[in-house]
């Protein structure tokens, strides 16, 4: 099993010297992995930088808790969907609760928030926000999960219920082995929409899975400076899994 993650700070923050508002956690939990991005909303209704960072901090540690907690309670495909649903729930009302102590309004520090838990060859996730997550089937079929094609600047954070998406992919006889889910600053330059459908960055995503060919030591570096190359001037990151129990070729 291949597991990595990036977060790096955007060029427009740097510019404007506001923190990296995004954030990553992921990690093996029993025989699962758990995954989660989160990308700080930057802007208060005022239009001046927020402080999202502690939002994306906060929901992603929240997420975690929740699902180590719950997973080895889910026996089926509906258990593990609930316990998604109830992860983000208990994210958003912690985030309301600590924001109405800290005297900031609810719009003024929220963030996106992508999930995944990758089980025996199947894909389960939850989805507050843009961003998205690209997978591969062992029998070589690329997918996406996400909540909408983006067809603007507007997003939807965790606070807005009604614009979470629950999904899943992969199956016994065709499981998902390679896995990256990102914020938007990577998926939109390498997930693109137009009027013939979707295209994927073929030359990146075979950067990042060529990692597999890599020493232990050497692929959390690879995996930084592929992210670093990426066109954006948001803050960009994601985490890679490649489980190569699932997989016959690593290297197609």
């Amino acid at each position: 099993m291949i597991l990595e993650g990036c977060s790096l700070q955007g060029k427009m923050h740097k510019d404007y010297d506001v923190a990296n508002q995004d954030y990553v956690l992921y990690e093996k939990a029993g025989n699962d992995v758990v995954g989660i991005v989160c990308d700080g909303v930057s802007l208060k209704s005022d239009r001046s930088f927020s402080d999202s960072e502690i939002a994306s901090r906060f929901v992603a540690a929240s997420i975690m808790k929740t699902l180590k907690e719950k997973l080895p309670e889910c026996r089926n495909e509906h258990s593990m969907l609930v316990c998604l649903y109830d992860s983000l729930s208990i994210a958003d009302e912690g985030l309301n609760q600590m924001l109405k102590k800290k005297g900031i309004s609810l719009y003024d520090c929220q963030t996106t928030t992508l999930a995944f838990v990758y089980r025996k060859g199947r894909i389960y996730a939850a989805m507050a926000g843009d961003g998205g997550i690209i997978y591969q089937t062992r029998g070589g079929e690329y997918g996406v999960l996400q909540t909408r094609v983006k067809t603007s600047s507007c997003v939807d954070p965790i606070c807005d219920r009604g614009s979470w998406r629950f999904g899943k992919a992969g199956s016994a006889g065709n499981p998902v082995y390679r896995l990256l889910i990102a914020t938007d600053g990577v998926f939109d330059s390498i997930c693109r929409w137009d009027h013939d459908g979707m295209s994927l960055d073929a030359y990146v995503l075979k950067k990042m899975f060529e990692i597999s060919k890599m020493k232990k030591n050497s692929r959390k570096d690879a995996f930084k400076t592929i992210i670093e190359s990426i066109r954006s001037h948001d803050d960009k990151s994601a985490i890679l899994m490649i489980d190569g129990k699932s997989a016959p070729d690593l290297h197609s």
